[in-house]
């Protein structure tokens, strides 16, 4: 057989094992939570239950928190069981702050409590762990080599190690004079062939490691016991260790999932089997929602809609909208703010440094050519993603524009097509990343690369809600957005976009550049 051959190299299937487990889970209806299964219930099942309303008579401001900032957290302060609550965080809106803030106030009002915290990713979980700080006893479930450097403290090992040092010193003390002697005996042994010392001396090694095996496991058995708080992924919710710790007080008082906009259905079942009180979601399902391969589950709404955006339809007194962004620039928030959040986020007032650049600026290429590049078709494999080699050069002159007034680490550029991302690292030193890779993230200027430029109209998936919520969300100062309009305008999203661009936005020719 003659090559070339590729090889895909094939991801971990710990995720998909872990979401099998819990279906098996939910068949059987094995729940460790007390109310898992009412949860499960309400929210998939369409079984009526009696949630009681979160309420609260007098809402007081709490500086430095906003008005629905002190709303949402007071709210979670004073969730008691069979109750659940949306936080529903716009972009730059502080939810992951608000949600600590009511974690902290929630175990202080309930100092016997005991917290799940959980989120699609690692970085949805430790964001909200280092937001939180909690002085209570903490563990973070994963692998560390993919958590971040500030929650290393909280990982399990480091936890048991710091709280039984006394005990670990006695053993690894054992260990240490069993090898020596095992040492002294191999010699001995060399030297006159008397295999009895020899013998001992392995089974003294022997011994002494079985005994730090027991000292570890009832080291583990405590922390996962007596631990206040603990963090996981949502795949996280079916580890062994998450398990154990939920077992020993029939389930967590209060649940806390992060970034639920971008969790699968059985991700979120999974928190939800651990809960014996209550339930609070944060996100913002006017942003990227989870990742859904099957057309199956695509054409159906029950599956291609994450639960988040559903109870937000349909949920009134148990939702707070955090309607104040931080985040961006007044005229940035004018466009998402009235299309994708019902003209309700508002813009904080902040006194802005002030560039060369408006805050808005559209760079419209259909003045040239700059024809996007079809798929290349490798053997039997055909490269589905798209480059714009042209346009590239224009946003490599924009950003070296841009860093004569802004450090590069705060530029960041974003493309929705790999293919491009690839083409622009080549040249650029700034962040270059697809829309995924920049969800939730922010840099004081971003430069849009939307690549599409043809002839027929067509768009792709650029023109997509969420997709665009996010692309023009992430700049704190400045926003290039860097496109063909009359192709663009083919779809009816982009269309609206690109007509408020030029009634609102500094619109310029790619000759500005040249």
């Amino acid at each position: 057989v003659q090559g070339p051959f590729i090889v895909p190299k094939a991801g971990s299937d710990a995720t998909f094992q872990y979401n099998q487990q819990v279906i098996r889970e939910i068949e059987s209806e094995q729940c460790i939570g007390e109310l898992g299964r009412f949860f499960i219930d309400s929210f998939f099942n369409d079984k009526e239950q009696p949630h009681r309303t979160v309420e609260i008579k007098h809402p007081k401001i709490q500086k430095p928190f906003n008005e629905q900032q002190s709303v949402a957290i007071e709210k979670m302060k004073n969730m008691t069981t069979k109750q659940f609550l949306i936080i529903h965080g716009p972009p730059g809106s502080g939810k992951t702050t608000t949600l600590a803030e009511g974690i902290r106030q929630y175990m202080e009002q309930n100092p016997k409590s005991r917290v799940l915290i959980a989120g699609p990713s690692n970085v949805s979980v430790d964001n909200l762990l280092i937001k939180l700080c909690p002085k209570q006893t903490t563990v973070r479930i994963g692998n560390v080599a993919r958590t971040s450097e500030e929650v290393v403290q909280y990982m399990l090992d480091e936890v048991v190690q710091a709280q039984f040092q006394d005990e670990f010193k006695g053993v690894n003390k054992d260990i240490k004079e069993a090898k020596s002697q095992l040492d002294k005996s191999k010699k001995a042994l060399q030297k006159n062939g008397d295999k009895k010392d020899f013998i001992l001396a392995k089974k003294a090694l022997r011994e002494c490691n079985k005994q730090s095996q027991v000292v570890s496991k009832q080291a583990i058995e405590k922390v996962l016991q007596h631990c206040k708080v603990l963090a996981c992924t949502l795949s996280g919710c079916s580890h062994f260790n998450t398990l154990k710790a939920a077992e020993h007080s029939n389930g967590f008082d209060l649940v806390v999932i992060d970034e639920a906009a971008q969790a699968l259905d059985i991700q979120i079942v999974s928190a939800l089997m651990l809960c014996r009180g209550s339930v609070v979601f944060g996100g913002d399902p006017c942003q990227l929602p989870p990742t859904v391969i099957s057309a199956f589950a695509q054409g159906r709404k029950l599956y291609s809609e994450p639960i988040l955006y559903r109870l937000c339809q349909i949920e009134q007194n148990n939702y707070v909208l955090l309607n104040l962004q931080y985040r961006f620039d007044q005229l940035i928030n004018l466009f998402p703010s009235e299309q994708f959040y019902q003209n309700k986020l508002k813009h904080f007032k902040t006194t802005q440094k002030t560039f060369d650049f408006s805050s808005v600026v559209f760079v419209d290429t259909q003045t040239l050519y700059f024809l996007e590049e079809k798929p290349e078709k490798r053997g039997i494999f055909e490269q589905m993603s798209l480059k714009n080699p042209e346009e590239a050069k224009i946003v490599i002159k924009i950003v070296e524009k841009l860093s004569k007034q802004i450090p590069m680490d705060e530029i960041g550029v974003i493309t929705p097509y790999a293919a491009q991302v690839t083409l622009l690292n080549k040249h650029l030193n700034c962040e270059v990343s697809t829309v995924d890779g920049f969800q939730g993230r922010e840099k004081e200027a971003i430069v849009l690369s939307l690549v599409r430029s043809n002839e027929e109209g067509c768009t792709g998936f650029v023109g997509d809600e969420k997709r665009l919520n996010v692309m023009i969300t992430r700049a704190k100062r400045i926003l290039v957005v860097v496109g063909n309009a009359a192709t663009l305008e083919s779809d009816p999203m982009l269309k609206k976009y690109i007509d408020w661009l030029y009634d609102n936005a500094d619109c310029v020719g790619p000759e500005e550049f040249e």
